[in-house]
C-alpha cells in the first residue's frame, strides 16, 4: 500500500450514495486487523466551517471538524491499518494533494438509475453534486495523477451479486488475507450515532442494521423526473467510464456488468 509510513496501511473507498458501499465497510469491520471510519467528511461537508451545504442545521462544536481536522484524524489515526470509507462528493472540496500519496485508493460505483431511485426516495430535494457521480470522476482522475498505479473500481452489482469472490479479488489486490467472517455479522448500527447524525447518518442505514450480512440490490424501476434525466446521462457515462478505466476485473466478474445500449 502506498504510505509514508511503512508501519501503517490506510486504505480508502470512495463512492457513491447508495451503492452498498456501508455493507463493504461492514465487511472489512468484521476482520479483527483493521479499523474503520465510516465518512469522516460528513461532519466536514455539512456542519463545519467550511461546509457546503446547510441541509441538516448548525451544530455547535463542529466548527473545526473542517478538511484538514479530518485529513489529521485519518492519517494519526491510532493503529497498524485502517479502512475509510468516503462518499466523494464530502470529501472532494477538501483533500490536499499531499493526502493521495499517503494513502491507498480504491472506488465503488453503481448504476446511476438505481442510485437514483433509492436516492430519491430519502433526499428528494439532493443536489447533483450530493448525487455523487461527478465527484467521483473528479476524485479518480486526482488519482490517476497522484497514484501511479491504475485505479481499482468495483461495481456495486459485482459486490452484492458475487460479495465473496469480491471481496477475495480486493483483498489480494491489497496483500490482505481475505477472511470468511466478513460475510456475515451481528445486526445493529456500524457505529454508535451521535445526536446530530440522526438525519444525516442514521437514517441512511436501516435495512443494513437489521442484516446479517450482504444483501442483494433491490432493482428500481420507477421513472426519472424529466429535470433529472440530463443529470443521469451524465452519470451514465461516468460509470462507464471508471468500469472500463478502472483496473482490469476478472472475468468471473465481468458478466455481471452491461454497458448501457448506445
Amino acid at each position: 500500500m502506498n504510505s509514508n509510513d511503512i508501519n501503517k496501511s490506510i486504505l480508502v473507498l470512495w463512492c457513491v450514495p447508495r451503492s452498498s458501499s456501508t455493507a463493504f465497510a461492514k465487511a472489512f469491520q468484521q476482520r479483527g486487523d483493521m479499523a474503520l471510519l465510516h465518512e469522516p467528511f460528513s461532519d466536514c461537508y455539512y456542519f463545519s466551517d467550511q461546509s457546503r451545504s446547510n441541509r441538516y442545521g448548525a451544530y455547535t462544536g463542529l466548527e473545526e471538524h473542517n478538511g484538514r481536522f479530518v485529513e489529521n484524524d485519518i492519517l494519526s489515526h491510532p493503529g497498524r491499518a485502517l479502512f475509510v470509507k468516503e462518499l466523494a462528493f464530502q470529501a472532494a472540496p477538501y483533500i490536499s494533494q499531499d493526502f493521495f500519496g499517503r494513502v491507498s485508493h480504491s472506488f465503488l460505483i453503481r448504476r446511476p438509475e438505481q442510485v437514483y431511485h433509492s436516492l430519491i426516495k430519502i433526499k428528494p430535494d439532493f443536489t447533483e453534486e450530493e448525487f455523487g457521480f461527478t465527484a467521483l470522476a473528479d476524485m479518480f482522475e486526482r488519482v490517476k495523477e497522484f497514484v501511479p498505479e491504475i485505479p481499482y473500481v468495483i461495481a456495486a452489482e459485482d459486490f452484492c451479486a458475487r460479495p465473496k469472490i469480491t471481496l477475495r479479488e480486493f483483498c489480494d489486490h491489497y496483500g490482505l488475507a481475505f477472511f470468511a467472517t466478513m460475510l456475515r455479522w451481528k445486526p445493529g448500527p456500524i457505529r454508535e450515532w451521535m445526536p446530530h447524525e440522526v438525519q444525516s447518518q442514521a437514517q441512511w442505514h436501516k435495512t443494513l442494521e437489521q442484516s446479517t450480512g450482504i444483501l442483494a440490490q433491490t432493482q428500481h424501476v420507477a421513472p426519472v423526473r424529466p429535470e433529472h434525466r440530463d443529470m443521469i446521462d451524465t452519470a451514465q457515462r461516468i460509470y462507464e467510464r471508471l468500469l472500463l478505466e478502472g483496473r482490469p476485473r476478472p472475468e468471473s466478474l465481468m458478466d455481471a456488468y452491461q454497458p448501457a445500449a448506445q
